[in-house]
């Protein structure tokens, strides 16, 4: 597939709430004495899917794995669908100074829609008292182990948690994150590492076992990555973001989180921006933040359906999703509707709340 854009444009205004967001330090507990047991997601209202199916979700939170070469314990949480098998698995990453207990809306829906779900609480995690400051994101060369340990422990899960156990398809894994956590997951997909990164310097963070990546918001260049670091970055790719997006701590635009669509190769790269939307992307973050973020139903929808028939295309290979993602078309349901006029290799979808 080419290289996509969709310009999302979303008309209605919806209702603004107070909202939070996502830092770093080593930390480690004694592991619990048993497991958690699974609780039942709350059911959905009337919901998409490119398959036409949709299951009941369980989840296990607090799951404690021991990571015992990096000396830290890690804490999970675990959505994935009460019935059928094999599902694929996704991996998200929060961003900084958030935690494992956010996104819910969106990674309920994912499961919902068939993909188990492990979400980690990273060090900078506001559990473990994370917050901004000069030390917000050192640890950031730590973060992709955190995600490629919970993938080395999948034997361990399911003795875990026995009702897990055969549910994951382990060959078709996918990897997504918001701000920080889109850093964290674009070097488990091969972005490289620039001389000015001396920290993590000979590293390598790739992940081979992740096929497919979604990034709502990530960075730019100039952190940590800079514009030679996308040239292999080849697995599928749909960069989230919106026009209000702009980052506080250096004051860039919208445009320095679409680097990673811009400067990485053209197949298989997708870009969606979302007329009016913040870092929160309408509260998919948490609608529950102190950071002034607005909420927007619209907004939320669109990420999910976007990132549903991403992942639906590339980790389910399912017809009607290629067409979705290929053609940028038909990326709202229910309440949100659009059409989609082209223009070369850019798309401008505009979107109305009913």
């Amino acid at each position: 597939m080419k290289r996509i854009a969709l310009f999302v444009v979303v008309l209605a205004a919806g209702t603004v709430l107070s909202c939070r967001s996502t830092g770093d330090r080593p930390w480690r507990s004694p592991p619990p004495a048993s497991s958690p047991a699974p609780t039942a997601a709350p059911a959905p209202s009337a919901d998409y899917s490119d398959s036409g199916q949709t299951y009941s979700v369980k989840v296990v939170n607090n799951l404690v794995l021991d990571d015992q070469a990096r000396g830290k314990n890690l804490e999970l949480k675990v959505s994935y669908p009460a019935t059928g098998a094999p599902h694929p698995v996704i991996l998200f990453s929060h961003g900084a100074w958030s935690s494992k207990d956010e996104y819910a809306s969106l990674v309920d829906y994912w499961a919902r829609h068939g993909y188990v779900v492990f979400q980690v609480n990273h060090s900078d995690s506001k559990d473990y008292g994370g917050k901004p400051g000069p030390d917000s994101f050192k640890d950031w060369p730590n973060r992709p182990g955190d995600l490629s340990f919970i993938l080395d422990s999948l034997d361990s899960i399911e003795r875990r948690i026995p009702d897990l156990a055969g549910r994951m398809d382990r060959n078709i894994i996918g990897a997504g994150g918001h701000s920080f956590g889109g850093l964290t997951v674009q070097l488990m997909a091969g972005a490289e590492l620039p001389r000015f990164a001396m920290k993590a310097r000979g590293k390598n963070f790739r992940d081979d076992r992740i096929s497919a990546l979604l990034l709502m918001s990530p960075p730019g260049s100039g952190q940590v990555l800079n514009e030679r670091s996308w040239k292999s970055l080849t697995m599928p790719r749909m960069t989230i973001t919106g026009s209000n997006d702009i980052s506080k701590r250096r004051g860039e635009g919208y445009e320095w989180r679409t680097e990673p669509y811009k400067y990485s190769p053209d197949d298989d790269n997708f870009l969606v921006v979302i007329d009016g939307a913040d870092h929160g992307l309408g509260g998919t973050a948490n609608p529950d933040n102190p950071y002034g973020w607005v909420n927007n139903d619209d907004q939320v929808r669109i990420v999910q359906i976007a990132s549903l028939a991403f992942w639906n295309a590339y980790l389910k290979r399912l017809p009607s999703a290629v067409r979705k993602v290929s053609e940028g078309s038909d990326f709202n349901a229910g309440r949100v509707r659009g059409a989609v006029s082209m223009k070369g290799a850019a798309r401008r979808l505009s979107v109305s709340g009913t």
